[in-house]
């Protein structure tokens, strides 16, 4: 399958932007902005994300070759990989979370069901369409174990919550769901935790100068 970066965050292993290029057309459009009238504006932003991008890779390569001279005895296939995990690398980061990743997966079939129920939830149109299409294939293999694998309501229901709660807004394609107040309250906590904890964090000996300064 070949999701978008956004998406294949979610799933389980992808495409690494670290050693691939990308061609211009290859992202995705999300189906949440279909008749939105954005739709245009994101196209073209991600298409000059996209030229930037290629644009940018011969350059960086041509500055990472003056700083990466060839090593005694490198074969020219070992010298070019070598090369080109570093300049693509430097310039994945122009890339949108809309390039396309492919992405590969081993699991047995609880799995797989799982996994199709966790995306069937998602509030990402896309991951929901892939999680309709990796349940229509699992169906040839194992009708039995996928063929009841759908969308969890309390999933669903907890993600809109947590979202609203957060500041955020479901999906228009979404059912609204009601703003819950007062469901999680602090009661106490340790004003000194953060000198505590800090100390802790940078060392694992007790008798480090940060644990003497800090008087713990």
């Amino acid at each position: 399958m070949k999701p978008s970066k956004a998406a294949a965050s979610h799933l389980i292993l992808k495409k690494s932007t670290r050693y691939q290029k990308w061609g211009q057309a290859d992202f995705t459009i999300p189906p949440e902005l279909d008749g939105h009238p954005l739709r245009d504006e994101y196209i073209e932003t991600v298409r000059f994300l996209f030229s930037t991008y290629a644009e940018s890779l011969d350059p960086v390569k041509n500055l990472i070759l003056g700083k990466s001279p060839r090593r005694d005895n490198e074969s020219d296939e070992a010298y070019d990989r070598r090369i080109r995990s570093q300049y693509v690398d430097r310039c994945r980061f122009i890339l949108p979370a809309a390039a396309n990743a492919n992405v590969g997966m081993t699991a047995n079939a609880r799995v797989i069901e799982m996994v199709i129920r966790k995306m069937l939830s998602h509030p990402l149109a896309e991951v929901r369409q892939i999680g309709e299409k990796m349940k229509e294939v699992a169906k040839a293999e194992t009708p039995t174990l996928v063929k009841y694998a759908d969308a969890v309501p309390y999933v669903v229901e907890t993600i809109k919550e947590l979202n609203m709660e957060s500041g955020g807004k479901p999906p228009k394609s979404q059912e609204q769901a009601p703003v819950l107040h007062g469901w999680c309250d602090l009661i106490d906590y340790d004003k000194d935790g953060e000198k505590k904890s800090s100390p802790r964090l940078c060392t694992a000996s007790m008798k480090h100068p940060l644990l003497t300064r800090w008087r713990i």
